[in-house]
């Protein structure tokens, strides 16, 4: 069972979880934080063990992460709102591999 305590003060930068993906292979967490623009990463005990991401729109920054998924090679899979993008990093280091996306032009996109 994993238990979560709050994290930071409530006001400008609370933690809104918007997404969670769990990796049973190595008992983490990935929970979306899209107010402060990064995704954290708890372990089994409920401890937050890494922050990936920060706030921007560059190579490894994130602007309202929204949703977070594990694909069966390790990586953390992010999707983005306000960057229309979809971010990858690597599960293991929490490290920038690539991104792809942009906003459309076209009605309706």
């Amino acid at each position: 069972q994993m238990a979560i305590a709050p994290i930071g003060p409530v006001g400008e930068n609370q933690f809104q979880p918007a997404g969670i993906a769990v990796d049973p292979r190595f008992e983490k967490l990935y929970v979306a934080d899209r107010c402060n623009h990064h995704v954290l990463v708890f372990n089994s005990d409920g401890e937050l063990v890494n922050k990936i991401g920060w706030k921007g729109n560059g190579p490894g920054q994130m602007l309202f992460p929204n949703g977070v998924a594990i694909t069966s090679d390790n990586k953390l899979v992010v999707s983005e709102t306000e960057n229309n993008r979809i971010s990858v990093f690597s599960c293991v280091t929490g490290a920038f591999l690539c991104s792809f996306g942009e906003a459309g032009g076209d009605k309706g996109m």
